[in-house]
């Protein structure tokens, strides 16, 4: 009996000293906080004319071991030609944080170029997210002849390029998706597309261009004569020199 009381007040010790070692090595961690993460919650893929305001600001999500984090500094920086600028008139602004975790932008306007392109979102140390956004051109405002014109061609055979016509809003943007109607006279000297007919109607690409199929001259030799192309809301047509040999 005598023996376990002469061991106690060393293993009392040792459970001390574990404690002790514990609470020390516990004191003497790292506890480092997490970076926030960033991600995009919404306003991503909209589109708006150029010059127009877009629908809907951009919102991004700022959280923290997986929690809201509030406060946070969020900045908003949009590419430019094309891109957009916020209500302070710039591409880029800085905003905070709610109680949910949500940095929201101003309405972002569409700049006058179109095309597609991304709005970063960023703060420090996360890593950033992006917003894609387009600005799509306005409606059509000018149309004009830009390959196929002049040229000749042997009666009875095609010619060797077809006509191109680009259409452009007054900014000078392509305008994609536009109908565009090419004409050629309707007496002799004349041709006729591949429909066989001497009109058709063919639809702007991403480039602002419409391409007729292939133009054959007619049996008549004679010209120059003009073929038009036109499209909704412009009064000018673009003209193509055309000579039957």
């Amino acid at each position: 009996m005598r023996s376990c009381f002469t061991k106690l007040p060393r293993i009392v010790a040792a459970l001390l000293t574990c404690m002790l070692f514990a609470i020390l090595t516990d004191c003497s961690s790292t506890h480092t906080t997490p970076p926030p993460v960033l991600v995009v919650s919404s306003g991503s893929g909209q589109s708006a004319t150029v010059e127009t305001a877009f629908s809907a600001p951009l919102v991004a999500l700022v959280t923290v071991n997986g929690k809201p984090s509030v406060g946070v500094s969020v900045i908003f920086t949009s590419a430019s030609a094309p891109g957009c600028t916020f209500a302070n008139g710039t591409n880029t602004e800085t905003d905070t944080t709610d109680s949910n975790g949500m940095a929201t932008s101003s309405v972002c306007t569409a700049d006058p170029t179109s095309g597609a392109y991304t709005v970063a979102a960023t703060t420090l140390p996360a890593a950033g997210a992006d917003f894609s956004l387009t600005n799509t051109s306005a409606a059509p405002f000018a149309i004009a002849a830009t390959s196929g014109t002049p040229q000749s061609a042997t009666k009875s055979t095609a010619f060797a390029n077809p006509l191109v016509a680009t259409v452009t809003d007054d900014d000078l943007n392509p305008v994609i998706g536009a109908s565009v109607t090419f004409t050629a006279p309707a007496l002799a000297p004349t041709g006729t597309f591949a429909n066989g007919k001497a009109t058709e109607t063919d639809t702007t690409d991403a480039n602002g261009n419409a391409t007729s199929t292939t133009f054959t001259a007619d049996a008549t030799a004679g010209g120059p004569y003009l073929v038009t192309a036109t499209v909704t809301g412009v009064v000018t047509p673009a003209t193509f020199s055309l000579t039957n040999k």
